[in-house]
Formats: structure tokens, C-alpha cells, sequence
């Protein structure tokens, strides 16, 4: 006949013989979980100890470093692992979150943890979900302000090379993060590899051609909606001179962006035509700039208007901007 404390004893045994079993350590976890409470990390008590989720950095670099200061202080770095991975690898079961990065906490050999003696195999995931930090100022992301303005592009790989140059540097200067750093690779990469080849030259490109682009990146819930517009704004002249270059088969003078950053009409140039790009709601090109266009080479215009009704607007543009 079982007594209370053989029953006591067996249900504490099978406690200790499941928690073997899951995927990471409940304990540990509950100290993990109320050292970034004391910390005045964004999160609450009551949470899914599986996958914790704290508003820490939105940064992974910076993330790692703080929990290796605050959770493991003056602890060998031997004694334990720090890795994460990026929201695209939650599809592949190596990330806990789709829009998130997941940091992974591992101990290698007995330490102490706040309270909780940490056995080697002990894992606790932390999934930092606050949202990434910049200082992006006006027209950084513009091609002049990545350092594209004067250069040609023959071929997308060396477009791609220069970008991401580019971008990693404003991450050494703490202007974006890494997450924004990543974010725009992935919608560069997303163009260059959706964008297939239609036209055989820009003089065969017409209106009304659209193209789907499929992009890898899941991590748009990090970026806050006013850096969201204004990559759209400034970084949308990268992308759209990407696309183009890809769009048309036969461009033997190239990609090449403006020396002059604030060249009426013209974002970037294909072949020699002159393109300006607009994101979304973007400020129609005022009558001034399309005027000056104009008169830096009438002729040319001239020739392109074949009805009355072209032959007249072209008339009106021209001597409202001589006025």
C-alpha cells in the first residue's frame, strides 16, 4: 500500500524526469525572466517561460552584449553559449519568432544564475521584440547620401556591393541598426531577384508594364512607421534604379545616379534617360523643375510632342517657367 510520501516522493520524481524532457529549463527561465524585471527591461511577469519576450535593444549585437553583462557577470565565457538567430530562420525551427530576433541562452559547464544553480544542457530563449533604433537623417538613404551619386552600374552584383558598403557604415556610425541594415539588403536583394528582363531596350519600354517582387524579409515589425517612409522616400531611388537596370536587357552606358543631388527630374539615369521615381503618395515634380527641364533642351521636346494638344501643353509649361 502506497503511502503519502511514496506518492509525494514519485510525483517529485516524474516532475523533475519531464521537466528533463522540455526544451528548455522552467527555472532558470523564472530568474532569467525577473532579472531583466529588475533591470527595468520592458516585459511582464506572467509570460510563456518557453520563449520570453522582452523589449531589450532591438539591436542583436547590442542585445548579446547586455545579456552577457547582466545575466552572466563576471561568469566564464566558456561556462555558457550566446546565439541568435534572425526571424527568417523561425520557418526552419531555429528561431522562436517570424518578426523578432531569438536569443538563445545555453550553459556548458555549473554556474549561478541569480538564484538558480545552472546545470550544463539548461537553455532559455529570449525574444527581444522592441523596435530597432535610428538616427536617420534627411536624405542618408538617397543615393547621394550612400555615396552612389557620380558612379555607373554596368551589372546589379557591384549596385549590391556598394549599397551594402554603404549601409554597414551607417551601422558603425549608429544611424540605423542592423536590423535596418538587413532590412534594406533583403528589399535590394528582393528586386534584383524578382525583376526579370522584358524590355530589350528603354526606347521598347512602355506604360503599364508591372512586375511582382517577392521579398525574404519578415522583420518590417522592427521598424518603426516613420523610418519605414523614410526608406520608402529615399532609398525607394536605390531600388528603383535597381529595378530598372534589370527591366531592360540592352543598357550599354548603364546604371549611373546624378552628381547633383537635387537635379530637377531625375533620380537616376538608364541608358542615358533621364528617370525620377515617386514613393507611394510622393509630391508631384512641381511645373518649375519640369520647365527647366524643358529649357536645358528644347529641341529635344519639341520633337517628342506629335499632337496639337502635347504641342500645346509643352507651350504653356514653357512660358509659365519664363515668367
Amino acid at each position: 500500500m502506497s503511502t503519502y510520501k511514496d506518492i509525494r516522493a514519485r510525483f517529485g520524481a516524474a516532475m523533475i524526469k519531464e521537466a528533463k524532457k522540455l526544451p528548455y529549463s522552467q527555472d532558470m527561465a523564472k530568474e532569467v525572466r525577473d532579472l531583466l524585471l529588475k533591470n527595468n527591461i520592458r516585459g511582464n511577469k506572467t509570460q510563456n517561460l518557453s520563449e520570453l519576450r522582452f523589449g531589450i535593444s532591438g539591436d542583436p549585437a547590442e542585445t548579446q552584449m547586455w545579456i552577457a553583462a547582466t545575466i552572466f557577470p563576471n561568469i566564464n565565457g566558456d561556462d555558457y553559449t550566446l546565439t541568435y538567430e534572425p526571424p527568417d530562420r523561425a520557418k526552419k525551427g531555429e528561431a522562436k519568432s517570424g518578426t523578432y530576433y531569438t536569443h538563445k541562452l545555453t550553459v556548458i559547464n555549473p554556474i549561478k544564475i541569480g538564484k538558480y544553480d545552472a546545470q550544463p544542457g539548461d537553455i532559455v530563449w529570449i525574444i527581444d521584440n522592441l523596435k530597432a533604433q535610428s538616427n536617420i537623417q534627411n536624405k542618408m538613404l538617397t543615393p547621394d547620401g550612400l555615396g552612389l551619386a557620380g558612379k555607373t552600374y554596368k551589372d546589379s552584383s557591384s549596385l549590391r556591393s556598394d549599397v551594402e558598403s554603404a549601409l554597414t557604415k551607417l551601422v558603425e556610425r549608429e544611424n540605423i541598426s542592423e536590423p535596418h541594415r538587413e532590412f534594406m539588403m533583403d528589399l535590394l536583394d528582393g528586386v534584383i531577384a524578382s525583376t526579370k528582363t522584358s524590355f530589350g531596350a528603354m526606347v521598347d519600354v512602355t506604360a503599364g508594364h508591372s512586375t511582382t517582387i517577392t521579398f525574404e524579409t519578415e522583420i518590417t515589425d522592427q521598424i518603426s512607421d516613420p523610418d519605414i517612409a523614410k526608406i520608402a522616400k529615399d532609398y525607394g531611388e536605390v531600388l528603383g534604379g535597381a529595378y530598372m537596370e534589370r527591366l531592360v536587357s540592352s543598357t550599354p552606358l548603364g546604371l549611373s545616379f546624378p552628381s547633383e543631388s537635387n537635379e530637377p527630374l531625375v533620380d537616376f539615369y538608364i541608358d542615358g534617360q533621364s528617370i525620377s521615381m515617386k514613393a507611394g503618395g510622393g509630391a508631384a515634380p512641381s511645373l518649375s523643375n519640369v520647365g527647366s527641364l524643358i529649357q536645358a533642351n528644347p529641341s529635344k521636346w519639341e520633337k517628342l510632342m506629335s499632337s496639337d494638344a502635347q504641342k500645346l501643353m509643352l507651350n504653356v509649361v514653357r512660358n509659365f517657367h519664363e515668367r
